[in-house]
């Protein structure tokens, strides 16, 4: 063995307080454990989270990886001493060696970084209760043997949890300290003790929050350093448009328990048997609880019997009035029938009469006799069909007659079953607003017919005054047209639909538009503006389009990106920026954006700011009014290709500055996760729902990297902004709103509790 791995050894065997030569008694005693492998019926591995005592772990090692069969694991483990005392047997020496191979492979600081996490565990557990490389931790419960065993598996190439807990053994046992070192680990295929909730309701649970949430939730048995036991539900859910927040749910007794799987079970029952009229919105309270919503009433399990009640009172109401629509409707639907009836009997006799004359018109004797013929009988036999025809039309239907029966307390079953007879009116009355609205339609050309032949029935009597102005019109060859009304007017109804946007589908394909649009449109001058506008000198731009020019804040502002430009190595003592101070990649040099290959360099705030040695504030200025001209020039070129919400996340103090070019996001996650986050409370996100047509620029490829070789791709695959100018709008505030979420903003403690931020929504349409 080199000298270097023996002495490297040797550090990490002195940073343990391990002596291989004088191995301590409890490293060596082993007493046998009695493992069953084949009854578990948690078959999902870290479910059960302890904090177990040190000296009630024993340590196996087995030539195996973690992903093995765990009976397989086990059957070839052996106890930690068969590893540490190099024998006179050829099996003796390899363990040996295997042993020192593992001291050689881990790293002190991962052991630190175990034992930090550890000590802060020790305090709190984590509110995810899994915390990172927890599944790491191979310990497992021998309920027959009251032990926990750790199993190492040689096989691995990081073994830092294992060394971490024989110096954590070696450490209490120098101390002699009566209090028991914990260590907070998930326990392998441990089944849950059912104590609190039983395995079928733990999984019809996680059915029910999947159905409420859209999310899977996962489930905890954990043990704390009482050995009390909670069960703790994370999951994830929907608490504004796409974004998430983690929720968690402790129950610490079967009594709290099973009113959480009634309240849960009942929005459930709810939101799939009524789901036309129950759709739960999620919220989090200020300890990421969990809370359901329907509209503004929040429901619970104390006010779940009362929410019944209302919404049942709610439904019956709806029943009565939908009834009383009916039987309106019905009465209007028979009198629409009577009408139609009558009018269809009147329009065929006068189709006949007509048919009559048009027959006898084609001979001599024909037209003689109907020119003689008397029409007052046939007008009083019409007369006569018609009142016939109207007393035979008869009324078909009834009205829906529903009872709701009346409780003092109503169950879900009984919900279901009004919304059901809810939904049967509303069906029902629906039904007769499509059958009057075709009976109407029908009646209208109806009366037309009947306009056109009482038209053409005058006409043919007008020119029955005397037998030769009869001949000489029925002898003309004209062509009778019953079937189109005289008034009838066709309307015509045109669908104007605009493109509404949905960024998982469309966004790859407005980029790559935009991009092509504004490499065409923007000049050079322009595209420059527009990154320069990206960074933080935007601030001062604004100051200076508002009229507030601050020589200081230029000032320092310069002073800022000289600083800035000398710490990036880029500065020499050149009066340019160009000569040999920031040299251009090499074009040949493969770049990529995602995974698409490029030859193109990034452009540079301090190239397109010329800052150099000899710029002074005056030149700075100047430029600054240069750029924030194209910036102005160049936003009417571009204008936005769909119907779509952009965002942008302020301080609570903030809200729109209308005097400004403001930077938007298309991704309101996006905007989220990229928030600077200094440590505020509560903050503001502002929504804009801007029309398409509306004037804004996008922060495409072409922003950020040159095209001198023509290689760059196009698309949006560096930014999802764009960047408006408030100023050409009117902010019309349409919603207010406000959620909590935790799964965006730097933590406090990334192994313990989330940040956890109140958002106030601003949502305004542009006019």
């Amino acid at each position: 063995m080199e000298k270097a791995t023996k002495e490297d050894i040797k550090l990490k065997l002195n940073y343990l307080g391990l002596d291989l030569e004088n191995i301590p008694d409890f490293l060596s005693e082993f007493n046998g454990l009695n493992f069953n492998t084949s009854r578990f019926n948690n078959d999902k591995d870290h479910r059960v989270f302890k904090f177990v005592p040190i000296n009630k772990i024993d340590i196996l090692i087995t030539p195996s990886l973690r992903s093995d069969d765990m009976k397989k694991k086990y059957s070839d483990a052996l106890p930690l001493s068969k590893y540490l005392t190099l024998g006179d047997e050829e099996e003796d020496v390899e363990r040996y060696n295997t042993f020192l191979r593992m001291i050689k492979r881990f790293s002190i600081s991962d052991v630190e970084n175990i034992s930090m996490a550890q000590m802060k565990l020790d305090k709190s557990e984590p509110f995810r209760v899994k915390y990172d490389k927890s599944s790491l931790w191979q310990i497992y419960y021998s309920e027959a043997m009251d032990r926990y065993f750790m199993l190492v598996c040689t096989e691995e190439r990081t073994f830092s949890e294992f060394f971490y807990l024989i110096k954590k053994k070696i450490e209490f046992s120098k101390k002699k300290s009566k209090t028991v070192p914990r260590i907070y680990v998930p326990i392998n295929y441990m089944n849950y003790s059912e104590a609190i909730l039983n395995v079928n309701e733990i999984v019809d649970l996680e059915n029910y929050l999947w159905v409420l949430t859209k999310n899977w939730c996962l489930f905890f048995e954990v043990y704390n350093k009482k050995d009390e036991l909670s069960l703790q539900i994370i999951g994830d859910t929907f608490v504004y448009e796409n974004l998430k927040s983690t929720y968690k749910i402790k129950l610490t007794n079967k009594e709290d328990a099973i009113k959480f799987y009634k309240l849960i079970k009942a929005g459930f029952i709810m939101q799939t048997e009524i789901k036309k009229y129950f759709q739960f919105t999620t919220k989090m309270d200020s300890k990421s609880n969990l809370e359901l919503y329907l509209g503004n009433t929040r429901l619970t399990y104390d006010n779940l019997t009362d929410f019944i009640k209302t919404e049942f009172d709610k439904a019956k109401e709806g029943i009565y009035a939908e009834n009383n629509n009916i039987k309106g409707m019905k009465e209007k639907l028979d009198n629409l029938k009577d009408s139609v009836g009558f009018k269809e009997k009147e329009y065929y006799i006068k189709q006949r009469e007509i048919s009559t004359y048009l027959e006898c018109r084609k001979t001599f004797l024909g037209k003689m006799k109907y020119y003689f013929k008397s029409s007052k009988k046939s007008n009083a036999k019409n007369e006569e069909n018609i009142e016939k025809t109207k007393n035979e039309i008869s009324n078909e239907n009834e009205t829906l007659n529903i009872h709701v029966e009346e409780k003092e307390y109503y169950t879900l079953d009984d919900l279901v079953s009004v919304y059901s007879l809810l939904e049967k009116s509303e069906r029902a009355c629906k039904d007769l607003n499509q059958d009057i609205k075709a009976m109407e339609l029908k009646l209208n050309n109806i009366n037309s017919k009947v306009k056109n032949a009482n038209l053409y029935i005058e006409e043919i009597d007008k020119h029955k005054k005397s037998i030769f102005d009869f001949w000489k019109f029925a002898n003309k060859d004209e062509k009778l047209s019953l079937e189109i009304g005289g008034d009838s007017e066709k309307e015509t109804t045109t669908n104007s639909f605009k493109k509404v946007f949905n960024f998982e589908m469309d966004f790859e394909h407005l980029g790559a538009n935009v991009d092509n649009i504004q490499r065409k449109k923007l000049s050079r001058e322009e595209i420059e503006s527009l990154f320069i506008a990206k960074t933080e000198i935007l601030n001062i731009l604004n100051t200076i389009r508002c009229n507030k020019l601050d020589k200081h804040a230029i000032e320092e502002e310069l002073d800022n990106l000289k600083e800035e430009f000398n710490k990036n190595r880029l500065y020499i003592d050149t009066d340019t920026f160009d000569v040999f101070g920031n040299i251009e990649a090499d074009s040949r040099t493969i770049k990529y954006i995602g995974n698409k290959s490029h030859r193109e360099n990034e452009k540079s705030k301090f190239k397109i700011l010329n800052i150099n040695k000899k710029i002074d504030v005056f030149d700075f200025t100047e430029k600054l009014h240069s750029i924030l001209n194209f910036i102005e020039g160049s936003i009417s070129k571009i204008t936005s290709s769909y119907n779509m919400p952009i965002y942008k996340l302020v301080p609570i103090t903030d809200n729109i500055q209308e005097q400004c070019f403001q930077v938007f996001n298309i991704n309101v996650e996006k905007e989220l996760e990229d928030y600077q986050d200094n440590g505020e409370g509560a903050l503001n996100l502002i929504k804009l729902n801007i029309k398409e047509g509306t004037p804004l620029l996008y922060y495409s490829n072409i922003i950020f990297y040159d095209n001198n070789n023509q290689t760059l791709p196009e698309g949006m695959d560096l930014s999802t902004n764009v960047l408006i100018d408030c100023r050409k709008f009117e902010f019309n505030l349409i919603n207010k709103t406000k959620f909590r979420t935790n799964n965006y903003f730097t933590e406090s403690d990334n192994l313990i509790l989330p940040k956890s931020k109140d958002i106030f929504v601003y949502e305004y349409d542009l006019n």
